[in-house]
């Protein structure tokens, strides 16, 4: 039975930090990569392949949040959550998970 290995996801600045690397490194292999970042070689792979559209998201993003946007099955839901979730901590109530399952 093959050992399991720790799930490592990498944010927005790691990504553009990798994408960096290559771009001043192009004769850095991508299992090289992969081992520095402790991620699979694939991932790498999928990293490169979507360079651009990576860099565009994290220049548009403030550094605070810069991390992947993880598109949602119920966006709008997830929209309309947020903002009732917004208000309602900015009124100082106490939110638990069954007020939210509720809502």
């Amino acid at each position: 039975m093959a050992l399991k290995t720790k799930r490592n996801d990498l944010d927005l600045k790691q990504k553009v930090k990798l994408i960096k690397e290559k771009e001043t490194k192009p004769d850095m292999t991508q299992e090289e990569l992969s081992n520095k970042f402790k991620i699979g070689r694939s991932t790498v792979s999928e990293i490169l392949k979507n360079k651009s559209k990576i860099l565009k998201i994290y220049e548009n993003f403030d550094a605070k949040r810069k991390r992947t946007k993880v598109n949602s099955k119920y966006s709008n839901l997830d929209e309309i959550m947020s903002e009732w979730f917004k208000k309602a901590s900015s009124m100082g109530l106490t939110l638990s998970g069954s007020i939210l399952q509720e809502k």
